[in-house]
């Protein structure tokens, strides 16, 4: 078992991540402290600086939880060279919730399916819908080139249901 580790568990947008986390609270032993990256609020237009501020603090906040004995699972959209470029502890692990590029586009179509989330998806990215997949697309890229760079765990989330992502996380966590 792997106790008194970090985990970030990140993908694109569409992957699973925020979907996985009710189901990996209930399933995971209390000494797992579980959060969403974005559960401090989220600013109107998500900037590279506010991601590396956030990585920051989760990253303190893991390291202080893993000195007193539990182990810190973070999800939400974080990139490996941000992490490591912050602290380089053997304890960290990347898990990415990997997506194809047809699924990205096919579940933000269903996600963003009205002209108020498309304002909203507009005001948030500057991007149309066609673009903000495309951006995705991209980052799915290259968070994929990442992990393998830093030896990361990818789990693959196309045609994977919530249920079955989740499990294989905690079964990959607590082997």
């Amino acid at each position: 078992m792997k106790k008194e580790k970090i985990y970030f568990v990140s993908g694109a947008n569409t992957a699973g991540k925020s979907t996985i986390i009710p189901l990996l609270k209930k399933a995971l032993p209390a000494y797992f402290h579980i959060h969403d990256f974005d559960e401090r609020g989220v600013p109107n237009s998500v900037t590279t600086d506010w991601r590396k501020n956030e990585t920051k603090h989760w990253l303190r906040l893991a390291m202080r939880n893993s000195k007193k004995g539990f182990s810190t699972i973070i999800c939400g959209l974080s990139m490996p060279e941000e992490i490591y470029g912050v602290e380089k502890s053997k304890k960290i692990i990347f898990i990415l919730l990997d997506i194809s590029a047809q699924q990205i586009g096919k579940r933000m179509r269903q996600r963003w399916n009205s002209p108020a989330k498309i304002r909203r998806l507009q005001k948030v990215t500057q991007l149309s819908l066609d673009g903000a997949i495309q951006a995705n697309i991209a980052t799915a890229k290259k968070l994929r080139a990442q992990c393998r760079l830093y030896k990361g765990k990818i789990f693959n989330t196309s045609s994977a249901i919530a249920e079955k992502t989740a499990q294989r996380i905690i079964d990959y966590i607590v082997k």
